[in-house]
């Protein structure tokens, strides 16, 4: 199984970046043997473009970062959100997603502002509201043992 796990980064909170630890640890538990992809990844991924092509400009390193990027949305079963910040490149991520029919669940923090957008071009993914980090971990749990 695969599994791509989405959300913002840049000019996101520590609490926010937090949470996707939370996620790996809660998804690796379930899934010990699938293929993860974090932010983390796609970070680490850029580093080495970088340090392979120092000749690359900026724009190079984001070409060659987002085509990675989009390349494990198009190769993963699952995509796995949080939407309790706002990203821009999650929705180029979550479009990808859904022309190559990926399975979507997205989970949001209680009183987070949940774009429009979201809620209204994704009618068939899943939507999990959570109060704090238990709850959340809760969730992953209950969602993933029911879905697969």
């Amino acid at each position: 199984m695969k599994i791509f796990l989405a959300g913002a980064v840049t000019g996101t909170t520590e609490k926010q970046l937090g949470k996707y630890s939370v996620y790996q640890g809660e998804l690796k538990k379930l899934f010990p043997k699938m293929e993860l992809t974090t932010p983390d990844v796609i970070w680490e991924y850029r580093q080495k473009v970088i340090k392979k092509y120092p000749e690359y400009t900026k724009i190079q390193v984001d070409e060659a970062m987002v085509k990675f990027d989009l390349k494990r949305v198009r190769d993963s079963d699952y995509i796995v959100c949080d939407l309790s910040s706002l990203s821009t490149g999650l929705g180029i991520e979550l479009g990808v997603a859904v022309e190559n029919k990926k399975k979507i669940v997205f989970f949001f923090e209680k009183d987070s502002k949940v774009s429009n957008m979201i809620t209204g071009a994704f009618p068939k993914a899943t939507f999990i509201e959570y109060k704090n980090t238990k709850e959340l971990i809760q969730r992953i749990k209950e969602y993933f043992n029911s879905a697969v």
